[in-house]
């Protein structure tokens, strides 16, 4: 799984530390069952293309908004994510990822997958997260919200979430 332990960014001055983006685990219950969910982040949680300046990866730009809004994120997956309901939708590579946004126009795009250094826990990559302007609501994914509970279930079984009839594991 991708992710790492983030350095902190020296940008325009002033130094920011990334350890809240540090990959970390929880305990939560699942169906009645307790579940470890190890959580990684990328680092498209703290930049963005629009920047300037030295680009840190490839094409992305520290981004102070961005930054900003990942202090709380967290606390928001551990207490809000997993008591809440979440989008399932196909990425550009045809991979099923879910969108998050019930906190603040807040939107969060990740990865769920069975643990493998961990049985019977799950990893969640952070693929993004970023606050969402007025104008970028109507390009976030569409569809029905499913229980994060329900998901979990799901991924823990090697499942996604598709009609049954079209059920696949991955």
């Amino acid at each position: 799984m991708r992710g790492s332990r983030w350095r902190d960014v020296s940008y325009n001055g002033k130094t920011y530390d990334l350890k809240h983006l540090h990959p970390f685990s929880f305990q939560t219950t699942l169906n009645g069952v307790a579940v470890n969910i190890s959580v990684v982040f990328s680092n498209h949680c703290f930049t963005d293309k629009k920047g300037d300046g030295q680009p840190l990866f490839g094409d992305r730009y520290f981004c102070e908004a961005r930054y900003q809004c990942s202090l709380n994120l967290p606390r928001l997956l551990q207490e809000h994510l997993v008591n809440g309901h979440v989008v399932p939708h196909f990425d550009k590579g045809s991979n099923e990822v879910y969108y998050y946004a019930a906190i603040h126009d807040y939107a969060v795009f990740f990865d769920l997958r069975p643990d493998r250094g961990s049985p019977g826990g799950l990893t969640l990559f952070v693929s993004s997260a970023y606050e969402v302007d007025q104008w970028g609501k109507d390009t976030m994914p569409r569809g029905k919200a499913v229980k994060f509970n329900y998901i979990g279930y799901l991924r823990l079984n090697g499942l996604t979430y598709l009609p049954l009839r079209k059920q696949k594991r991955r």
